[in-house]
């Protein structure tokens, strides 16, 4: 058990965006940004259906003990009581009955919950745990830390290990700039996402009529994914266009190759990293030995809209460039004790280098970004980073529901935490979309990349 514990523990390291393929998932601001209330109460009463499970109150206290002691945020008990209260007040709402205790202020979240559980109220008492449940996650004002039903859970689980599931091909994240919506990072070129006209920017509304506000990120991929030649539809708000769109998208099998490389400008090398899978360090090191024999006299490492993957990865392909034995970056838990992760390989390159980033590059990218940035072994370009470094430790309950909650933050070698502040570019230059027909070495952000290695390799 405890094997398999670790196993999803370095799952959730791994992968903090979302990416929706055939099988594999790529995994403290105040409360105010989760306003809308998760579950739907009003959908829940209206359907009268039961909720499906009874979560006993040992789960309750449990949640709460490690909230308190292991959330890397500032928790307090009475921020978190208040937030319990917060989440019955939506039940009491969507049930048509007069909130319990207007009025009332409680210290800890166990007194308002052992007042609660023993009112008489037409309300079923495993609702209102469940509501009590969800009020500790959104007392902590993190996305990324949430409850999972046991239909949750066991859906993302398939998901996960089902060979046959398809998806529809496209990155995702919970935008933190507007409001945590479900937003499309980039759609992957030849996936059916691609063919039906998804964007960068999409917003996903709701996935077959359910919506996604407020829903874990892990839920919202795991309800992407599907067999082979089934059908989702989704509700997409687009910037600029009035009201929302629908699109019935038929699921596939997705082959996303993680490196892509070309000789541009002449004698640059350029390799793009879309994310840092299993596979992606054999693949960086393969590219780079073939354009190493093209005599190029820089490397152009493109991070834009890479929303992270394997750490492992990202620590490999930047100890190529940085070199043995030197911390690649650090995870820092809640007390602030640190742990150093370096590069242990045999692979080295003393190229100058330019690496790209943008607003969606995230996590993984970014540390690999900021280790370059520390040592000043690459110039960066572009725009300000995503902002995501913090790791989620996934517990299974016993009951068949799980959860999820932030517990450590991953720095750059020299201790700068990037989580919700993203990193900031040596050279900012904002991304040129004004034009269908601009190309890979008329972009904006690629000159200004060969620019900058002309004055390196004269």
């Amino acid at each position: 058990m405890k094997k398999y514990l670790f196993l999803i523990f370095l799952f959730l390291c791994c992968f903090s965006f979302a990416l929706v393929f055939a099988d594999s998932l790529d995994s403290d601001k105040e409360t105010k940004e989760n306003k809308e209330v998760h579950p739907d109460y009003k959908k829940i009463v209206e359907s009268k259906k039961d909720i499906g499970f009874n979560p006993d109150d040992e789960i309750f206290y449990r949640i709460t003990k490690i909230i308190l002691h292991q959330f890397y945020g500032s928790v307090t008990e009475k921020g978190l009581a208040k937030a319990v209260s917060d989440e019955l007040k939506s039940l009491c709402e969507a049930s048509g009955e007069r909130y319990f205790f207007e009025g009332e202020e409680f210290d800890k979240p166990s007194d308002i919950y052992e007042k609660v559980i023993k009112l008489d109220t037409k309300i079923p008492k495993n609702l209102i745990r469940y509501c009590c449940i969800s009020g500790l996650f959104h007392g902590t004002g993190d996305p990324y830390s949430s409850f999972l039903t046991p239909e949750e859970y066991s859906s993302m689980m398939e998901s996960l290990q089902a060979a046959n599931f398809g998806g529809i091909g496209i990155y995702l994240e919970l935008d933190k700039s507007n409001d945590n919506m479900l937003t499309i990072i980039e759609p992957i070129e030849g996936t059916p996402s691609w063919v039906q006209g998804l964007k960068s920017g999409d917003m996903i509304v709701e996935i077959d009529g359910v919506p996604t506000k407020g829903m874990d990120l892990d839920v919202c991929t795991s309800k992407l994914r599907g067999p082979k030649g089934t059908v989702v539809e989704l509700s997409i708000k687009r910037k600029g266009i009035f009201g929302l769109r629908k699109y019935k998208i038929v699921r596939d099998l997705i082959v996303a190759q993680p490196i892509s490389s070309k000789v541009v400008f002449r004698d640059i090398g350029y390799i793009r990293i879309r994310s840092f899978g299993r596979n992606t360090t054999s693949s960086f090191i393969k590219a780079l030995d073939e354009l190493t024999k093209q005599n190029i006299k820089g490397l152009i490492i493109d991070l834009r809209n890479n929303g992270g993957g394997y750490v492992t990865s990202a620590i490999e392909i930047s100890g190529i460039f940085i070199g043995k034995d030197k911390p690649i970056m650090a995870v820092k838990n809640k007390y602030g004790n640190t742990t150093p992760k370096q590069y242990s390989g045999k692979h080295s390159s003393d190229l100058p280098v330019v690496i790209l980033v943008n607003k969606y590059s995230a996590s993984a990218s970014e540390l690999t970004a900021g280790a370059f940035q520390d040592y000043k072994r690459a110039v960066i370009v572009g725009e300000n980073s995503f902002g995501k470094g913090s790791i989620q430790q996934l517990l299974p309950l016993r009951d068949g529901s799980a959860f999820k909650v932030t517990v450590a933050h991953y720095c750059t070698p020299s201790g700068r935490d990037i989580d919700k502040i993203g990193l900031k570019p040596d050279v900012i230059v904002e991304s040129d979309t004004s034009s269908a027909n601009i190309t890979l070495e008329t972009n904006v952000v690629m000159q200004k990349a060969e620019e900058i290695l002309r004055t390196k390799t004269k």
